[in-house]
C-alpha cells in the first residue's frame, strides 16, 4: 500500500469480513461515508491510510507505515490533522506529510515556527530516510555503489512515493518536484537543486531554509545561542504531498494525469 493509487482504490473495493453469526459466511462491507465528509478517500489515501475495515469497525483505515488504525469518523474529521496529532512522533509519513501544515503560514508560505521541524533537522532527514523503507525498500539500495541511495535521497529532501511496485520516484514535499528513472551516477541534491530552479514559485524551501539555518550570525548578533536552539543537523549517516502539482525526468519528473 506504498503506492498513492493504491490506496485511494482500496476504497473503491468492497472488502468481505466474517460474519460471527455464520462462520462459513461473509459480510460485504464499502467504505460507508458520502462525499462531503472532510475524510474522503482521496484525503485518507494522501494522509497514508488504506481502507481496512472490520465488523466491529466499518469505517477502519490503516496507515501503510506505522499501521495506526482509526475509525468511527465524523463529517469534520481531517485526516491529516488526526494523523498527525497521534503518531506525528512515531510514524515517519505523519511527521514528513501530515505536519506540513504546521510548517506553513495562513498564506500557504513555509515559515517552520518549530525549528526541529525544519528540512535540515535530524528528526525530518530521519523520517525522510524511513519512507524508503515502505514496501519492498528503496531498488537503489541493492547496489552498495549507487549515487541515489536511500541516505543520499533523503539528505537531498526527496521522500519515496512509488506509483506502482519497481517504480523509483521520489518526491521533495516543500516544493513538488517529482523525479523517477534514478542513475548509478545521479546525485540528488543536484537533480533537486537544478529542478526547482525552474518552478515559477520559487527556490524551494529546503534549500532556502537549509541555507539560512547554515549562515553563521552577524557582527551585530550574538554568538551565542538560546538555551532553546536546536543543535546543527551532523552530516554523518543515519539509520534507516504528493501534493497537486508535480514535475516528471528522464531521469524522469513525474507528471500526474
Amino acid at each position: 500500500m506504498e503506492a498513492l493509487q493504491a490506496r485511494i482504490e482500496s476504497f473503491a473495493k468492497a472488502k468481505r469480513v466474517k460474519n460471527p453469526a455464520k462462520p462459513s459466511s461473509t459480510i460485504t462491507l464499502k467504505w460507508p461515508h458520502p462525499a462531503h465528509f472532510t475524510a474522503t478517500p482521496e484525503s485518507l489515501a494522501e494522509a497514508g491510510f488504506y481502507f481496512n475495515p472490520s465488523l466491529e469497525d466499518r469505517d477502519n483505515v490503516t496507515c501503510y507505515m506505522c499501521d495506526k488504525q482509526l475509525s468511527d469518523w465524523e463529517a469534520q474529521d481531517d485526516p491529516f490533522d488526526i494523523h498527525w496529532e497521534k503518531r506525528g512522533v512515531k510514524c515517519c509519513w505523519a511527521a514528513v506529510r501530515c505536519g506540513l501544515r504546521g510548517d506553513m503560514d495562513r498564506h500557504g508560505a513555509f515559515i517552520f515556527p518549530d525549528k526541529s521541524r525544519l528540512p535540515s533537522s535530524n528528526a525530518m532527514e530521519r523520517s525522510r530516510l524511513e519512507t524508503f523503507c515502505a514496501g519492498d525498500g528503496w531498488m537503489h539500495d541493492q547496489d552498495a555503489t549507487h549515487g541515489a541511495n536511500s541516505r543520499k535521497m533523503a539528505r537531498a529532501g526527496f521522500v519515496y512515493t512509488p506509483q506502482h511496485a519497481g517504480d523509483d520516484l521520489a518526491t521533495c514535499l516543500y516544493c513538488n518536484v517529482s523525479l523517477s528513472g534514478w542513475e548509478a551516477d545521479d546525485d540528488p541534491v543536484e537533480e533537486h537543486r537544478k529542478r526547482q530552479s525552474k518552478h515559477s514559485s520559487g527556490p524551494c524551501p529546503f534549500f532556502t531554509s537549509t541555507d539560512a539555518s547554515s549562515k553563521p550570525p552577524s557582527r551585530s548578533q550574538s554568538t551565542k545561542p538560546p538555551s532553546t536552539a536546536k543543535p546543527p543537523a551532523s552530516r554523518q549517516s543515519r539509520r534507516c504531498l504528493h501534493l497537486q502539482t508535480t514535475t516528471q525526468r528522464t531521469l524522469r519528473p513525474h507528471e500526474d494525469t
